[in-house]
């Protein structure tokens, strides 16, 4: 898009508008494609730096670069093989969208990988930075299983101050949390989330007579879907009370598993989201690989599938255009969305599959009082 940085430049132009009067979440005035600022007001601080649509590259860049500083900061230790998986994913079409953008979530997923460092050593520290950068996107809240480090007793204090603090934001900001919902743009190419095939689909029978049936029926198949996912992963995962101790001691990884997994599926649920927020599944692959080394069955299966669903997830836009020369229908499209589909199964199944053990054996025995009452039930 030009001009360039379209993303930062909605915070450059903001000011701009901010300067003249104007309410930027509402009415951007000065953004050249006269769309509405969809950021917290937290950044309108940046403001009161006097910013213009001059500094767009001094701020897109300094997005960009804490960006690719991130990996620096939240890895541990780095083998060769993922090393080679990261840069893969470092360059792919989707993390270069977010850079070609200049998009603030390039930030954020610096603040989270500072948040996954402090939290070797802190965890209501590195708490405070997911809050922080929940207040500036939503959507970092649901990095919230870095919590999940901690006892029983701890963990259920620290998650109802979180949710609190959270929902008292919310309230606050209600008026325009709903206005930054609405006017974000949503699309069906270079997009993932649940409702992305069903907006495709009411794209594609705009003119039908069965239009008004499909908005009716089409989410509901869709959510119900969802559900049935999370439930066959249920029954999967919590099957058997057996832990293999020795292998989920070698989780060394599993504090960015759980942001990068929590993030993907929230997000996955939450409806629309454009491919570049993708780049928070790179918190997930040092964990998955390791999983796949260990060749442990317990996680070996799903994370098989689940890796290379993530490449291809993050490498679609050329992955579509090879199979759309070839075509002349969108395939590519559907390819993506299955892609998209079976990452969230996987990581729906490994983000249950590492629940510590206290909790693992809480939903384990949840669910087989559920299952036992179901046979009752059916019996």
């Amino acid at each position: 898009m030009m001009p360039n940085f379209a993303d930062t430049r909605a915070i450059t132009s903001g000011s701009e508008a901010s300067v003249l009067g104007y309410d930027p979440l509402f009415n951007n005035v000065r953004d050249p494609w006269h769309r509405p600022m969809n950021l917290s007001r937290l950044w309108n601080v940046l403001f009161y730096f006097k910013l213009n649509q001059s500094h767009t590259n001094l701020l897109g860049t300094i997005f960009i670069s804490s960006f690719f500083l991130s990996p620096f900061i939240f890895l541990k230790k780095l083998d060769k093989l993922t090393a080679c998986i990261l840069s893969c994913a470092f360059i792919s079409p989707a993390i270069m969208l977010g850079v070609e953008r200049g998009t603030p979530d390039l930030f954020l997923f610096f603040i989270l990988a500072i948040a996954i460092r402090v939290g070797y050593f802190s965890v209501i520290a590195a708490l405070c930075l997911i809050i922080f950068a929940s207040f500036l996107k939503l959507f970092p809240i649901f990095g919230i299983g870095l919590i999940l480090k901690e006892k029983i007793s701890r963990f259920w204090v620290l998650l109802a101050m979180s949710c609190m603090s959270f929902l008292a934001y919310l309230i606050f900001t209600l008026s325009d949390v709903k206005q930054m919902i609405n006017v974000t743009p949503k699309g069906t190419d270079m997009s993932y989330g649940y409702d992305v095939f069903v907006l495709a689909l009411e794209n594609h029978f705009q003119k039908s007579n069965y239009l008004d049936f499909l908005k009716f029926i089409l989410p509901i198949f869709f959510q119900s879907l969802l559900f049935l996912i999370f439930v066959i992963n249920l029954l999967l995962v919590f099957k058997n009370s057996n832990l293999d101790e020795s292998k989920r001691e070698k989780n060394k990884d599993i504090d960015s598993f759980r942001v990068g997994a929590g993030i993907y599926i929230g997000t996955f649920l939450f409806g629309h989201n454009w491919d570049y927020r993708l780049m928070f599944l790179i918190f997930t692959i040092p964990q998955v690989v390791t999983w796949i080394k260990q060749k442990n069955s317990r996680y070996f299966l799903a994370a098989s599938f689940t890796l290379p669903t993530i490449i291809l997830s993050l490498w679609y836009l050329i992955v579509s255009r090879i199979i759309n020369y070839y075509l002349t229908f969108n395939l590519g499209f559907v390819i993506d969305e299955f892609f998209n589909w079976v990452v969230f199964c996987g990581l729906v199944y490994l983000f249950l599959a590492s629940l510590p053990d206290w909790l693992y054996k809480k939903m384990y025995k949840l669910v087989s009082v559920v299952r036992q009452r179901w046979q009752i039930l059916v019996g």
